[in-house]
Parts: C-alpha cells; structure tokens; sequence
C-alpha cells in the first residue's frame, strides 16, 4: 500500500460533506490514479460517486485491498440489496477480495460524475414533470412580477406614501367597474384594483420577512440542539415545546394588548390608551411564534447525520464545533426545509389577513391602506347587495378573495411539489439527487 498523502484526503472528504461530491470524485480519482492500492480514498470515492455501479466497484476495490472492511461490506450489501428489490432476483455473494470484472466496470479515470449540465436538465425535468410544481410556479411568477410592476401597473397618487389607497371623491356607496377604475371603487371611492395591485407587494414582503426570520431562528436553534444534544438540546427542545404549546392566535391577541398601545393625553388632562403600530406587533409575533417547526426539523436532520462517516472523521481529526456546523452538517441537513419555507410563505398571509380583517390593525379614520385584509374588513358590510341583486357588490370582495386564494395556493403546490422532487423516499435515485454520501 503507497503512503497516504493527507492533504488530497482531507480536502476530498471536506468537499464531501459539503455536499460537493463531483469536486471530489475527480480529486479522489487523480490521487487514486497514483495510489491505485489505497483503501481509504476507494473507501471516500464511493460516498462521492453518484452512480450505483461505480460505487459498487470503488467498494470492491475497498475489499480486495481489505476484506475485513466491515463498513465497505455493509454498504455494499446494501447496495446489492437495492438491486436485487429492483430486479426481483436474490443479491448476488459477495466473496471476500472478489476481483472486479474489468469487462463491467469502468477504469479510475471514467470515475467523475456527469456533466454540470446533465444535473440541470434532471432536475428541470423532474419540475417539468409535476404539473401541479409548475401551476405554483407560474402563479407565484405573476404575483412576484406584479408586485414588482405596481408603479407601473398603479401608479401612485401620493409617490411618498404608495401604500396609501387614493381616494376619487366622495359617496355612500361602492361605484361598479369601469373604463377608468377596471374593478370600481370601494364604498369610500378607493380604487379596488390599486389596492390590489399594491397589496401583492405588501403580501410579499410580509411573507418572505416573516419566514426568513422563523428559518433563521428555527435553524439556528435547530443546529446548535442536534449537534450538541444532552443538556443543550434538552433544554432547546423544552423551550420550543413550551412556544408550540401556546397557540399562536391568542399570542397576537395578548402581544397586541400589551405592546400595540400607546397613552395619549387629551384635553382636560386624561390619559387614554390608543392602537399603534400594531403590524409591527403582530409580524415580530409571527416570527417569535413561528420558528418551532423549523428548529424540529433541522434537529432531526442533524440526528440522523452526525452518526455517519464523515461526520466522525470530521470529529476525530478535531474540527472545531463552528466549523463542524456550519462546514459538514447545515449544507447535509436542509432535507425538507424549503419545502417547510414554501408552505409557510402563504400561511404566513392568511394569518396576517385574518388579523387585519378582525381588526388588530386599525388604518387612520378616512383611510385605507393596501392591505388585502383591510380591504376586505371595509367591504365586508357589502358582500350582500340589494335584494333584487345579491351580488352587487360582488367586487369589492371577489378580487381580493381571489387574490388571497391563488397566494396560498400557488405557495402550497410549490411545496407539495418540491417534497415529490427532494424527497428521497419519493423520487427516483439520479445523479444529482444521490451525490454527495
């Protein structure tokens, strides 16, 4: 056996568990090209291979050189044992030192991985090939290029407060479509389709704010519980069951009660409790109430990857904690969690919406801003027309409805879709998906 040259290793297995393993096949196959006899990086290429018959030779070399190897054997039996399921027939022995047939498998230069390329186009098909992935898709494209275009598409009355919906006279009664207004006026003669545009702007920044801040909380959290475990995590997971234990409902209502009020003086010297800023109140709410699901999921993940291979070489050479967690296990332990992200972003609106709907958040008197909830709070007195016409006033809400409906929706098939994609229990084994042991 050639001695070990360290560096080539080491860098492999760090590629590894960064999830790069094409960076590293071609790293192990150049040193193996010089070191054909050594166990080791036979041992790393297989984890670093995505192809199950080049895994299947690197670990018959693994055993030719040791046939004592008990992980190599481990894993190629399970290997044969995903065959033989495939193929409905029994796996074949395995003998100890067994020679690889040099008819079937492929020199050490033949090793690498596919093309960059042949990954993209993979996965593009397995998008392609989940209508209801690309329905979500493209409805979530619209409100991104809406929301984008709104001076464009709305231009704002008032360019230093565009969320404020401008008002086109005075009057009793919403004004139905027309020419000028596309979808009329609501009862105070604010444009419906201003409204609408904008308030796709103010959906997106309050989604995406408040599950960026769950994820980052969450995987923190999650993290540091898994890698750590013991004291840590009993503690970590202790205090997230407690946050999970209260609904997050009646934590906006107490929060708002608490914080969402201000004292004002008034004349003749007596004090008053008045709303203010209670948006503010409720989406850091949201965030504080939130994160749970994130840290559970990352620190199951993190369980399930800190007994693997790479892990303990990364511990038994004495790779600093920092390094540990944010080198070798976040880029192996995200299974699930944009799928998690993707669900959350509509959630994350329609709660929102429901609060401002019920009345937490209270615009100056006279006004409305773009906001779908409150929008809708001010046309609920409408939803019912006159009794020759019960839909007469059909669109000051059915817009708004419709908007809020297609949000969560399209957020909701990206995430069922994306789980079909990434999930391993659910799609087939591929280059790409498989890389990286």
């Amino acid at each position: 056996m050639q001695p070990v040259a360290a560096d080539p290793l080491r860098e492999a297995q760090a590629l590894i568990s960064a999830g790069k393993g094409r960076e590293a096949s071609i790293l192990l196959s150049r040193f193996l090209a010089e070191n054909p006899d050594d166990e080791r990086a036979w041992h790393m290429l297989s984890y670093a291979l995505a192809d199950r018959d080049k895994q299947i030779y690197a670990l018959k070399r693994v055993l030719r050189i040791n046939p004592d190897n008990r992980a190599a054997r481990s894993k190629l039996d399970k290997l044969y044992g995903e065959i033989a399921a495939t193929a409905g027939k029994p796996s074949p022995a395995i003998r100890p030192g067994a020679e690889p047939s040099p008819a079937t498998t492929p020199a050490v230069a033949d090793l690498a991985p596919t093309r960059p390329g042949s990954d993209l186009t993979l996965f593009l098909k397995n998008i392609l090939a989940r209508p209801s992935l690309v329905l979500g898709l493209l409805i979530v494209l619209v409100f991104f290029i809406v929301a984008t275009a709104a001076p464009l598409i709305a231009p704002p009355v008032d360019e230093e407060n565009p969320y404020l919906i401008p008002q086109y006279g005075f009057g009793a009664f919403p004004q139905p479509p027309s020419a000028e207004h596309p979808l009329g006026l609501m009862a105070r003669q604010q444009d419906v389709f201003y409204g609408l545009v904008w308030g796709t702007r103010t959906a997106l920044k309050v989604g995406l704010f408040v599950t960026v801040g769950r994820l980052l909380i969450g995987v923190m959290l999650g993290l540091v519980s898994g890698h750590y475990g013991r004291l840590v995590d009993a503690v970590i997971m202790r205090v997230t069951d407690a946050f999970m234990a209260f609904p997050i409902i009646a934590a906006v209502m107490v929060t708002v009660a608490l914080f969402a009020r201000e004292a004002t003086m008034v004349p003749g010297g007596r004090m008053f409790l008045v709303p203010s800023r209670e948006e503010q109140v409720i989406i850091l709410t949201l965030v504080a109430f939130g994160w749970m699901s994130y840290a559970r999921l990352l620190r199951g993940n993190v369980l399930a990857e800190r007994e693997k291979d790479y892990m303990q070489a990364a511990r038994a050479i004495g790779v600093g904690n920092r390094r540990v967690i944010f080198r070798h296990l976040f880029p192996n332990v995200t299974q699930g969690l944009f799928v998690l992200v993707a669900s959350d972003i509509g959630a994350v609106v329609v709660l929102l919406t429901m609060f401002t709907f019920i009345g937490l958040v209270r615009p100056a008197t006279g006004t409305i801003e773009a906001d779908w909830g409150q929008m809708l709070s001010v046309s609920r007195d409408w939803i019912i027309g006159s009794p020759s016409n019960a839909f007469e006033y059909w669109y000051t809400y059915v817009p708004v409805s419709a908007a809020i409906v297609l949000f969560s929706l399209g957020w909701s098939l990206i995430g069922d879709g994306l789980r079909d994609v990434l999930d391993p229990r659910l799609r087939k084994a591929s280059p790409m998906l498989t890389t990286g042991g």
